[in-house]
């Protein structure tokens, strides 16, 4: 698993590449807490480059999204395909935001329309 982040005026886009398991959930909340440590509180968690979910991963990803909610901040996740229908599946959904694109992601933070960090995301 390979996580990238990108830091922008208006949030953090986290992405992250290939299979999601036990030990990569700790990397991952890892990373999320640091970003929030150093006062990023808008995340976006791009998910579009991972095959595969177990509900372990998705609930962890919940727990992740309490943390950062504790810490006044708010954290939305790109998923498509098999990780967006295990999202619905499990309801979490209905407790974070699952979009469809980054621009999306993004775009509901407040981010204005014509601005840099739109304008430079990924899609």
């Amino acid at each position: 698993m390979q996580i990238r982040t990108d830091i922008h005026e208006y949030y953090a886009l986290v992405s992250v590449r290939g299979d999601l398991g036990g030990a990569d959930l700790v990397a991952l909340g890892q990373a999320l807490e640091a970003l929030q440590r150093h006062g990023y509180g808008n995340l976006v968690l791009n998910l579009d480059a991972v095959p595969t979910l177990n509900v372990e991963g998705a609930k962890a990803l919940v727990d992740h999204w309490g943390t950062v909610r504790f810490n006044r901040g708010d954290m939305k996740i790109v998923a498509r395909g098999p990780i967006e229908n295990l999202f619905r599946a499990m309801g979490a959904d209905q407790i974070f935001e699952v979009c469809e694109t980054v621009i999306d992601a993004i775009s509901r933070f407040g981010a204005p329309a014509q601005s840099p960090a739109l304008q430079g995301a990924a899609r």
